[in-house]
């Protein structure tokens, strides 16, 4: 399960810290899934929406660009509740 820790904190490679699910990306890599589970510190608010998906969007188009070969598309940003049952899936395999 792959998860982007979303923060404004300056962090140090290797930090450890604690953090709470807030939303769910769909990304897809060469026609496989490959959801991202969203999170932030406790208490932290971070507005899960149009800004947060291009910032995301642009991000991931611009790793995977020196890879021409990988098809990567990114969808839809999905609320906690959808993180949680993806949480739960991974668990159980």
């Amino acid at each position: 399960m792959d998860c982007y820790f979303i923060t404004k904190e300056s962090l140090k490679a290797g930090t450890i810290v604690e953090c709470e699910p807030i939303g769910l990306l769909e990304q897809d890599e060469d026609g496989e899934v490959d959801h991202k589970v969203l999170a932030a510190m406790p208490g932290q608010e971070v507005e899960v929406g149009q800004g947060l998906l291009q910032e995301l969007r642009d991000f991931i188009y611009a790793v995977f660009a020196p890879f021409p070969d990988v098809c990567v598309r990114v969808g839809r940003l999905l609320p906690r509740e959808a993180a949680l049952q993806h949480i739960e899936a991974c668990r159980e395999v």
